[in-house]
């Protein structure tokens, strides 16, 4: 009687494991579709990331 709540958590988890993977895998397959639409948004994006790694160590020189 005691392994029933062990398979019921192993079935609990792998139920997690794949929902965390499938929306995982939308969040990907999303962003890639808006990238292939957009084609100067990586550039845009990697400038803005630029410009905040600037301000967050413009205080420590």
């Amino acid at each position: 009687m005691k392994a029933a709540p062990v398979v019921e958590d192993q079935c609990y988890i792998s139920h997690y494991l794949v929902t965390n993977n499938l929306y995982i895998l939308y969040f990907f397959l999303f962003y890639s579709r808006i990238y292939e639409k957009t084609p100067g948004l990586a550039e845009k994006q990697f400038r803005v990331f630029d410009k905040i790694g600037n301000l967050k160590y413009s205080g420590n020189k």
